[in-house]
């Protein structure tokens, strides 16, 4: 099977070429530069996920104009591997559900990943860590992401500059600079890590931690615990729900 997996986010929109349960193809677009959907009479669906309103619109108006095949958009009644603990289950964030599925999509395809405990970290505009459990979506946190927190600190102090985010990451700062990034870079990574170690002491077997996200690089480097990094992750679980819509066993 081939699709298009939309997944438009907060910052940007991201088109994901599928086929047969791999990534052909990737592109990362802003909201103001849609213009169209390459190669799309030769693909079975288009695979939606949206945090964005506005931006799905868009993208939506232009499908609805340009594409004859089926169209499936992602939401919490969609038929996803795993059990939504959360309260109410319908807030549930549909990336994080996404996520989730990809992860537990990934570990169907892959012997080698194998664990009653899945961990997910998502380092884009915000920062989402989310834990399934036997296949039961319990929940997690959600925390400002990295160029978020760093333009907060900007905005409502006096003092603090407007930083950027070269450079290498080190365990502290010695400079105004380095200690914004290093802040907020460990502090998220230390969540994480006491997240992943209090899993690891109840199961026999570690977590399986995935990572994702578009800032994910300014962490990867510093995350101790193993882990699989799977840029497209949401869009392994868009592939893996529009499967089951299809009625194409996986």
């Amino acid at each position: 099977m081939k699709i298009i997996a939309v997944d438009i986010g907060n910052s940007s929109i991201k088109l994901i070429w599928m086929s047969d349960g791999k990534v052909v193809g990737f592109e990362r677009i802003s909201e103001n530069h849609f213009r169209q959907i390459e190669n799309v009479s030769s693909v079975d669906a288009i695979c939606i996920s949206s945090v964005n309103p506005h931006s799905k619109y868009i993208v939506k108006n232009w499908i609805d104009k340009n594409f004859k095949g089926k169209v499936f958009e992602i939401n919490s009644s969609s038929p996803f591997s795993f059990e939504n603990g959360y309260h109410p289950p319908e807030a549930l964030g549909v990336d994080r559900m996404c996520g989730a599925e990809g992860a537990l999509f990934y570990m169907s395809q892959n012997a080698s990943a194998t664990s009653e405990c899945v961990i997910t970290a998502d380092f884009g505009t915000a920062t989402t860590i989310n834990l399934v459990e036997n296949h039961k979506f319990m929940g997690g946190y959600i925390l400002p992401g990295v160029r978020l927190a760093i333009r907060a600190l900007n905005t409502n102090t006096a003092l603090l500059p407007k930083v950027d985010l070269s450079g290498k990451i080190g365990l502290f700062g010695n400079n105004t600079k380095h200690c914004m990034q290093t802040g907020i870079i460990q502090s998220a990574i230390a969540l994480l890590e006491k997240f992943h170690k209090i899993y690891e002491n109840k199961y026999s077997k570690p977590p399986q931690l995935f990572v994702t996200g578009g800032n994910a690089e300014f962490f990867i480097p510093l995350i101790r615990p193993q882990h699989i990094y799977l840029k497209e992750l949401t869009c392994y679980g868009m592939y893996s729900i529009a499967s089951k819509l299809m009625g194409i066993a996986q």
